[in-house]
């Protein structure tokens, strides 16, 4: 995150557990409005929950554009954002 704030990056978002994550700094990306385009279980099981698109904001200005995901995590099934 120090490499983030450095670079003038304005957030961090990732996929993981509320649970081990929260005590970064991280909270679940639908407290601003946004979506987990991979939330529900995939084609090999594997089950991700709304909660798990995880965010921490360093600057408080609006947060536009799209996430995109490594190649392993498939396909959204909807866009990122409010109302997709």
């Amino acid at each position: 995150m120090e490499e983030a704030r450095t670079r003038g990056e304005v957030a961090v978002i990732l996929l993981g557990s509320p649970v081990f994550y929260q005590r970064f700094g991280f909270a679940p990306a639908s407290v601003l409005g946004l979506r987990n385009p991979y939330a529900g279980v995939l084609p090999n099981g594997f089950e991700i929950a709304e909660e798990d698109f995880m965010l921490v904001v360093f600057e408080e200005v609006p947060l536009v554009g799209h996430v995109r995901w490594h190649p392993a995590f498939g396909e959204p099934v909807e866009g990122l954002g409010p109302g997709a």
